[in-house]
């Protein structure tokens, strides 16, 4: 008796490329490591993401390398609208987490909703297109009680559009690196999340 063949299955998707984009980053942001770290100098400009999501639920990480304190540093994620030349969350459509604590969301400060952060810390951000909320977390802890999964207690609302994500360094020694990719995270991405360099 023949068997009858079986289907050819096609290649396996492989992550995409994302790293910071060289192509949309205010001046005073310096590239380096593929264009993965960030570095600033002088006043706040914002590097985005050179994937942007639309739909779906993904998740990315930013590793704080070098921290010069003061809130010089925000990291978030912005439409491809926003300013480049101030900081994510100074514009329509821009959230930030400035890591002395202070919440940024489209140019109004929305107070202390998240711990903020330090150097070495792992920021993670999740994305909720479907819902329109966004979740940060500090080394693993969602703030403000939320839970991504579920979708409760999510750190900003009403995310629309085609949405990247974003660092504003300010000033020199403070370093994001951007993490798009599962082999690459610290820690694993909300059930139900996929990796920002998902296709």
């Amino acid at each position: 008796m023949t068997r009858p063949l079986m289907p050819m299955l096609g290649p396996r998707p492989t992550d995409l490329v994302v790293t910071w984009d060289p192509a949309n980053k205010g001046a005073n942001i310096t590239l380096s490591n593929g264009n993965l770290d960030a570095d600033g100098a002088t006043a706040f400009n914002t590097v985005r993401s050179t994937l942007g999501k639309s739909a779906g639920k993904y998740y990315a990480e930013l590793l704080v390398n070098t921290y010069s304190g003061g809130g010089n540093l925000i990291v978030g994620f912005v439409d491809g609208s926003a300013s480049l030349t101030t900081y994510a969350g100074n514009s329509a459509k821009g959230r930030g987490g400035q890591l002395n604590g202070t919440s940024y969301v489209n140019g109004w400060t929305a107070g202390s909703a998240w711990a903020g952060a330090a150097a070495t810390n792992v920021i993670g951000i999740a994305i909720d297109l479907s819902a329109g909320k966004g979740f940060i977390a500090v080394n693993n802890t969602w703030q403000g009680s939320s839970d991504p999964a579920a979708g409760t207690n999510a750190w900003v609302t009403a995310v629309t559009g085609t949405v990247y994500i974003a660092t504003s360094p300010a000033g020199t020694g403070n370093r994001v690196t951007l993490r798009t990719k599962a082999s690459q995270f610290t820690y694993s991405p909300p059930s139900g999340y996929s990796a920002w360099a998902t296709p």
